[in-house]
């Protein structure tokens, strides 16, 4: 863990110098999956939340200190990186981010992504209570290159 948060924050200090390359992924939201405690009932409950997200996946460009880390995600509209991806696609066009959420996965080859959204769910400090844990919730969409 202490090395994803050394590595996302390695990605967030050297993103305001980055020169991008060609490669970049428009990826938008068609479906949200989340989950909220119900004081009441005592129990996890399915909750509707909004599919508006719009994401942006880019390649680094090699020339950078940013070699280690081929792409990063971020909310359209941010500049800050959600998300950094360590290795580069594989041979079936898959690629697997980590993000302070969670995870983001991508395969290129079919479009689909999905974003699991599980910090503060299974990663909460000692004695929190199912009350105080955040929310979790699965994204999927499609992403499709710029």
């Amino acid at each position: 863990m202490n090395n994803s948060i050394n590595l996302f924050a390695t990605a967030c200090i050297l993103s305001a110098n980055f020169a991008y390359a060609e490669e970049q992924y428009l990826c938008t939201v068609d479906r949200v999956a989340g989950f909220k405690y119900n004081r009441v009932s005592n129990q996890w409950e399915q909750t509707s939340i909004k599919a508006n997200s719009k994401y942006l996946l880019t390649e680094t460009d090699k020339k950078t200190p940013s070699e280690d880390l081929p792409y990063l995600l971020r909310k359209v509209g941010q500049e800050m990186p959600i998300g950094i991806c360590e290795k580069s696609f594989d041979e079936s066009g898959y690629l697997s981010c980590k993000s302070l959420d969670g995870e983001f996965q991508f395969n290129r080859k079919l479009n689909r992504f999905i974003i699991a959204n599980t910090f503060g769910f299974v990663t909460a400090p000692p004695n929190t209570s199912d009350e105080s844990s955040e929310q979790p919730s699965i994204e999927i969409g499609k992403c499709f290159p710029l």
